[in-house]
């Protein structure tokens, strides 16, 4: 990317790291993705050389704003949109039948809008909230229900990414 920065526009930039960078971090995220920050500061670091690349930037300018600016997640909040989106899944049942109960939902007598929601567990260690069920259902509780309610998955993916762009407040 560095190579070509001079010779091709912006919107080709943003292609190169979609296509070259993108695809890597991606890849098991929702796994790997809420490891110790000590593992995953090598990644992010390469992540922010990559946008301030494609954004034409300094080394050491504030990555935030062009990480907004390009429409770009941080490592941190792909991990979060992966999660956010097998939720999604598993809230519609489109994931595999094996998955089907790996929540414990609310019980109750009647159908409310919160009925669906998964219960967070209760762990006592940091560890253990670090899992997939801890942070999925908790995720998932955050979310408004307009969200949750997306028509698909597209719109979810979509929808979700902007709620998460929108928490880049780049006045600090």
């Amino acid at each position: 990317m560095k190579a070509v920065k001079h010779t091709v526009s912006p919107a080709l930039m943003r292609t190169l790291y979609f296509s070259l960078i993108h695809p890597y971090l991606l890849y098991g995220a929702s796994l790997w993705g809420n490891a110790y920050k000590k593992h995953l500061h090598k990644l992010v670091i390469l992540q922010k050389k990559a946008v301030r690349i494609l954004s034409g930037a300094s080394y050491n300018d504030h990555s935030l704003p062009l990480f907004k600016k390009a429409g770009i997640l941080r490592l941190s909040d792909i991990y979060l949109h992966q999660i956010g989106i097998l939720m999604y899944n598993f809230s519609k049942s489109l994931l595999p039948e094996a998955m089907s109960t790996m929540f414990i939902y609310r019980q109750g007598r009647h159908i409310t809008r919160h009925s669906t929601d998964p219960i967070l567990p209760k762990f006592a260690t940091a560890l253990a909230r670090k899992s997939f069920l801890y942070v999925g259902a908790d995720i998932w509780l955050r979310l408004d229900v307009g969200m949750k309610n997306s028509k698909n998955t597209n719109c979810f993916k979509k929808s979700y990414k902007k709620y998460l762009l929108s928490g880049y407040n780049c006045d600090n």
